[in-house]
């Protein structure tokens, strides 16, 4: 075994050990998103305070990363590409929602 095959192969765990650990702060990201986001709607619906609110936030974002557990980036992307689109249909739909 030489030094260039020691070092490309340090490479390539240092490459793959690193997209790694993107990908679970991206999920990690989504997750706290999310769970905020429920968090929010659930605190002005029914108006419960901070310890219930924090409950919410991390159970949403455990849910959401026990779902998500085997999803590469992409994925992640592209259910986060999702939410944006129904978050701004949601906004579209109070904006020009009658009687309001």
């Amino acid at each position: 075994m030489g030094v260039n095959q020691i070092m490309g192969n340090m490479q390539h765990r240092i490459k793959s050990s690193s997209f790694g650990v993107f990908t679970i702060l991206l999920k990690l990201v989504s997750g706290l998103v999310l769970g905020l986001t429920f968090a929010l709607v659930g605190q002005e619906m029914i108006g419960y305070e901070s310890l219930a609110f924090m409950f919410v936030m991390v159970v949403v974002l455990g849910v959401f990363l026990r779902i998500a557990k085997n999803w590469r980036v992409l994925g992640v992307v592209v259910f986060n590409v999702f939410l944006i689109l129904a978050g701004m249909l949601l906004r579209v739909y109070i904006v020009i929602a009658p009687g309001a």
